[in-house]
């Protein structure tokens, strides 16, 4: 799966923008912007859930949106 990682060289904007208080944080927003999971630290089991998580969020734009897949 693909996904754009963002970042600034700030790093301030970001972390404050996004409540971003312990790396890694992963966030995963829909096709609307809506953060529909966010994750702090990391694990096997957090990898599966944000894996889980990000198809859900391409299945539904791509039903909502159209598009293949």
């Amino acid at each position: 799966m693909d996904w754009t990682l963002a970042r600034n060289t700030e790093g301030f904007v970001s972390q404050r923008a996004f409540r971003v208080n312990r790396f890694p944080t992963i966030i995963v927003a829909d096709h609307e912007g809506r953060i529909v999971r966010r994750v702090k630290g990391w694990s096997a089991e957090n990898a599966a859930n944000v894996m889980a998580e990000a198809k859900r969020a391409v299945r539904k734009a791509r039903k909502e949106v159209g598009g293949s897949g």
